[in-house]
């Protein structure tokens, strides 16, 4: 018997935007690799009718490889609708991603950085979700792949976005 793949559904959207002035490097740490501290200033959560504005607080912990420059993301941070009643987010994701040319431009900051498209990268990330929205409860028993991209605009910071899907069978 041949058992079929697992399905994507895509639910949400989550943009965060970074300081690029504030990222904090620690290098060769413990057995070589360095640390990499990206904070997060805002951004937003949207999909299933909702939109969560995602507040200052958060940080991505970046572990990287130079010897194969792939880093592993470890991301924390929260958000809040503006409805009323207000309702909380709090969204943790790690992931993977290969430190590409683009890539390290973009978190250097550099005027060169550009925008990029889903699938352009090798970066994905499985983010779990808690919440206090009553009909978005089920976000907390689903498990959900995304997968990473660069957007660059002229006069905002720096941020990152990821396509959401939920995993069924």
């Amino acid at each position: 018997m041949t058992a079929s793949a697992p399905t994507l559904e895509p639910c949400f959207i989550l943009r965060l935007y970074i300081s690029n002035e504030n990222i904090t490097h620690i290098d060769d740490i413990k057995s070589g690799p360095s640390r990499m501290i990206v904070t997060v200033t805002h951004g937003r959560l949207q999909g299933y009718g909702v939109t969560a504005d995602v507040l200052p607080g958060g940080s991505d912990w970046i572990l990287h490889d130079p010897k194969t420059d792939t880093a592993h993301i470890d991301v924390r941070t929260q958000a809040h609708t503006n409805t009323t009643p207000n309702h909380a987010f709090y969204i943790h994701y790690t992931g993977i991603m290969q430190l590409d040319d683009k890539i390290k431009k973009f978190l250097q900051g550099s005027p060169d950085a550009v925008t990029t498209d889903f699938g352009e990268h090798y970066w994905f990330q499985t983010p779990l979700f808690e919440t206090s929205h009553p009909d978005l409860k089920w976000i907390e028993q689903a498990f959900f792949v995304g997968r990473g991209r660069l957007v660059v605009e002229k006069g905002l910071p720096s941020a990152v976005e990821y396509q959401i899907c939920r995993v069924g069978n």
